[in-house]
């Protein structure tokens, strides 16, 4: 079989700014394909919080919840919000599964529905978020100039440390070492643009094998497609929106079984992928029959800027500690 790359990448659209990447874990069966961070860096967007964020609209927008029902609220800028309205509970917590109904308005009509509904503010996170790694691990990132010149090919870098991004690992950086079927386990964190739209809010993707993409995307209180966060790219809708709010850590748990081919190259089983998008399913054992449109093979990429490094004993992750792979058995 041939060595392909996994990635993480995205296509270039209004500002070269995407998501960051916390933490990517990798359990491979075995050394077939790469690990490849895609991107292309803005200098101009070397500040997450730039001086366009209206700190305001990030504390109103958010998660709330009740005793009988629960509330999204997505920024769209100048003190103007989307309202999502759920029966019985948060996606995820408690929600009926029924359409939920929107609306538009300010901060006043998000005040004014929290007090007559009871609801407060929540912060939830991923049950995943910095979970302790395995111990059969090679580390690829440490946060140190040394294991970028020993892990990864020529072209990785590392961001400013004044940058906010902690000396993260960006996008455009390739392992040296490859995989074929694993287990990964990735933080990740999406900008504040509430007034960029669809493909342009944070657009990024983890491109397995380079070829079958799990996108990443600010799709916060959006009734989920293909082209959202949790979806495989233009193949299978997630089965629910798991997305949290824009600026949140986030992770991605996903099984990827590469295709399979018999000894004169014919593939005799698609490739297949399982994801928790913050330890919800999103998709369940979906085979991928083709790469998907967007795969890396072509088109600009925006940078996944951290990718930090976990201690020696772990496996494949990448995150606020970093990046780290399991040496398989």
């Amino acid at each position: 079989m041939v060595s392909t790359p996994f990635a993480f990448s995205a296509s270039l659209q209004r500002r070269a700014f995407i998501a960051l990447c916390s933490l990517v874990w990798l359990a491979p069966l075995s050394f077939l394909s790469e690990i490849v961070t895609n991107g292309v860096a803005d200098a101009k967007e070397s500040n997450v919080q730039n001086s366009s964020v209206d700190e305001e609209d990030i504390a109103i927008q958010g998660e709330y919840a009740g005793p009988n029902s629960a509330m999204q609220v997505i920024a769209l800028g100048d003190g103007e919000f989307e309202i999502v309205l759920f029966g019985c509970g948060l996606p995820g917590a408690g929600w009926d599964r029924q359409d939920p109904e929107r609306l538009d308005g300010d901060g006043a009509t998000v005040r004014r529905i929290s007090e007559v509904r009871g609801l407060k503010k929540v912060e939830r996170s991923s049950p995943t978020l910095g979970a302790a790694p395995p111990k059969e691990a090679i580390v690829l990132f440490d946060g140190t100039a040394d294991s970028i010149a020993k892990n990864w090919l020529e072209g990785a870098k590392q961001s400013d440390l004044r940058s906010g991004y902690e000396g993260a690992l960006m996008a455009g950086a390739t392992t040296r070492q490859a995989f074929h079927d694993y287990t990964l386990h990735l933080e990740f964190r999406v900008p504040f643009e509430p007034k960029a739209e669809g493909q342009a809010r944070g657009n990024s993707g983890v491109y397995h094998q380079g070829r079958y993409e799990t996108q990443i995307l600010d799709s916060f209180g959006l009734k989920p497609t293909s082209r959202d966060a949790g979806g495989i790219y233009e193949v299978s809708d997630p089965i629910l929106n798991a997305c949290l709010p824009p600026m949140a850590w986030q992770t991605y748990d996903i099984d990827f079984t590469a295709a399979r081919f018999d000894s004169a190259g014919k593939k005799i089983s698609d490739a297949r992928l399982s994801v928790r998008l913050n330890g919800q399913w999103v998709q369940q054992d979906v085979p991928v029959p083709m790469a998907t449109r967007s795969a890396r093979t072509g088109g600009k990429s925006i940078p996944i800027r951290s990718i930090r490094s976990w201690p020696p004993r772990t496996i494949g992750f990448s995150g606020k500690r970093g990046l780290a792979v399991c040496d398989p058995a």
